[in-house]
């Protein structure tokens, strides 16, 4: 059970850095590099830096922890899904149905909102960036909520 909430919730994680990441890409925050006949700058957002930090400490941690727990190396590409046993191999069908409706249910929601944003925006703002965030946001969030769900279907059911 512990590969599978480790693995969601970094999924979790994951996935709301990136909506935050694709929804501010830039930022007032800038850096510059400069040297004698050469000059760079970058123009990174936090949220931007916050993923690539965590990027690379979820692989470092994911790594150890795939170690600490002896896991075999053909179970190491994606631990929310491997099945050890028949026993959690109809776990992770249930989970799986349960993250398909919850992923459907959230995707039909997202496009009537999408639609009315779009909607909204162009009647009364004209902010085509709004529209935008509105999407990336719907799409993390709906990620976000699918891995959830797979979790939490899991763990209830790995407790009957």
């Amino acid at each position: 059970m512990r590969k599978v909430v480790f693995e969601c919730v970094g999924n979790a994680l994951l996935f709301s850095l990136m909506g935050l990441a694709f929804m501010f890409p830039f930022s007032r925050y800038e850096g510059s590099v400069s040297a004698s006949g050469f000059s760079f700058d970058v123009h990174l957002s936090p949220f931007m830096v916050a993923l690539l930090a965590f990027l690379a400490l979820y692989a470092v941690v994911r790594h150890a922890f795939v170690k600490r727990n002896g896991l075999r190396a053909h179970s190491t590409g994606n631990l929310e899904l491997v099945a050890d046993d028949e026993r959690e191999l109809q776990l992770s069908g249930r989970a799986l149905k349960s993250a398909y409706r919850v992923l459907m249910t959230c995707l039909i929601v997202g496009l009537g909102v999408l639609a009315g944003a779009q909607f909204l925006f162009s009647a009364f703002l004209s902010d085509p960036v709004a529209v935008y965030r509105t999407a990336v946001g719907i799409i993390a969030a709906t990620l976000v909520a699918s891995s959830v769900s797979y979790c939490a279907r899991w763990c209830l059911e790995f407790g009957k």
